[in-house]
């Protein structure tokens, strides 16, 4: 939250390299329901600059619940991509796309 009001008052988001995927996730729901635009679109480049195969499954949940489509479409991209890991793992199996 501290990183919302930081770019509330400055315009800028200061991206570290100890911000790790679970508080830039945070940060996007935070955006969204602020309607931050700006900022929202920062984090989902951020969320993409560091997907894996682990994580892919999160962003598209993510970018199906907040309606952005841009996200979904990228999320998408990288799950088919790798597919033949994602599929095997258990971020894939709870999820209802099989």
């Amino acid at each position: 939250m501290q990183k919302l009001v930081e770019f509330l008052y400055t315009g800028s988001f200061t991206d570290s390299e100890t911000s790790d995927f679970q508080e830039v996730f945070d940060l996007y729901v935070a955006d969204d329901k602020y309607d931050v635009k700006e900022l929202r679109e920062i984090c989902g480049e951020k969320l993409l600059s560091t997907a894996t195969t682990n994580n892919a499954c999160q962003i598209l949940q993510l970018a199906q619940r907040h309606g952005d489509e841009e996200l979904k479409i990228r999320a998408m991209d990288f799950i088919l991509f790798q597919f033949d890991i994602i599929e095997k793992s258990l971020a894939w199996k709870k999820t209802n796309y099989e």
